[in-house]
């Protein structure tokens, strides 16, 4: 077999093997070589087997199977269909002594979108500030809260506070006081705090 300036002798050759290709099996003769650094080579004699049909400008390969649907392969080396391989089949190869790793991906594309692009902050910028330098302005509508009468608190045990929420507690009470978003109330009424951690 000539590769570039030296030939190479092969003596093994393995008929039909089994190829998966997502969960497509497919089958190839594989000539054993001495060549480091590949696994396997696909070559003409296997795409001519397929009718192999290649669109260089979108890089996709149409492997034409005989009795079932085209098989799509995208040339940059992704599956353009078929992609998916069950559970079962993985179990399977695994326990045949297959090497596989576990991979939780997360997409980290910028396909996010900006408050600043959508329409309706276009249309109401004073309404979404970057920051809040006083209460909204006043409405049509006034919003209460009726309360009946000789109502008591409902009593429940107090518990004690992790220093760090604590600390937090305080800060963000100063802030809000100082910026006359809330006042001090003498009501025995209270509210349950909740902190979660900003995403910026």
């Amino acid at each position: 077999m000539p590769t570039g300036d030296q030939n190479l002798i092969a003596n093994l050759m393995y008929r039909d093997c089994e190829i998966w290709v997502g969960e497509r099996k497919l089958w190839a003769d594989l000539i054993g070589l001495a060549i480091k650094g590949y696994d396997v080579m696909l070559g003409m004699d296997w795409l001519a087997r397929y009718t192999a049909q290649m669109n260089c400008k979108t890089k996709i390969v149409e492997l034409y199977i005989p009795g079932e649907t085209t098989l799509k392969l995208d040339a940059r080396g992704r599956l353009a269909s078929y992609a998916l391989i069950s559970g079962i089949r993985v179990r399977k190869i695994l326990s045949k002594g297959a090497q596989g790793y576990l991979a939780f991906l997360i997409n980290t594309s910028s396909d996010k979108v900006n408050l600043e692009d959508m329409s309706v902050v276009k249309d109401f910028p004073n309404v979404f500030p970057d920051e809040l330098e006083s209460l909204p302005p006043e409405r049509e509508i006034t919003f209460k809260i009726d309360i009946t009468p000789g109502v008591a608190p409902i009593s429940k045990t107090p518990y004690r506070m992790a220093s760090a929420e604590l600390k937090e507690l305080k800060l963000q009470l100063k802030d809000l006081l100082e910026r006359d978003f809330i006042r001090e109330s003498n009501a025995p009424w209270g509210a349950p705090v909740f902190f979660h951690g900003s995403n910026a």
